[in-house]
């Protein structure tokens, strides 16, 4: 990965690198689609709502009539542009990814 990239891609733009100031906590939520996946899922690069980097997969859930979280990943490095997400670590520790434990669907759609 390339720690010379300091300035964010539209992939890893929110409140916390923002350059010009105008993105909040309120108004930085981005949920772009990456990759392919087979029918009823979907993979995006999200960032923002107070929330570090992270790749998620989901699967259309036709009973509920909506997505549910099967998978997330949060990267030390943007995907797309390579940086390093510094400004996602709390005091020198972040989690390289995250595991959830779900015992009920009703869980999992909560985070």
């Amino acid at each position: 990965m390339n720690d010379t990239v300091t300035q964010p891609c539209r992939f890893c733009l929110d409140a916390s690198c923002d350059p010009e100031g105008e993105l909040t906590t309120e108004n930085d939520y981005s949920s772009l689609p990456v990759g392919k996946v087979i029918r009823g899922y979907r993979m995006s690069i999200d960032v923002g709502c107070g929330k570090p980097l992270r790749i998620r997969i989901e699967h259309w859930n036709s009973h509920m009539q909506q997505n549910v979280l099967v998978g997330c990943y949060r990267p030390k490095f943007c995907p797309e542009c390579g940086r390093k997400l510094v400004e996602q670590q709390h005091d020198g520790k972040r989690a390289d990814y995250v595991h959830y434990d779900f015992d009920t669907i009703e869980e999992a759609t909560e985070i």
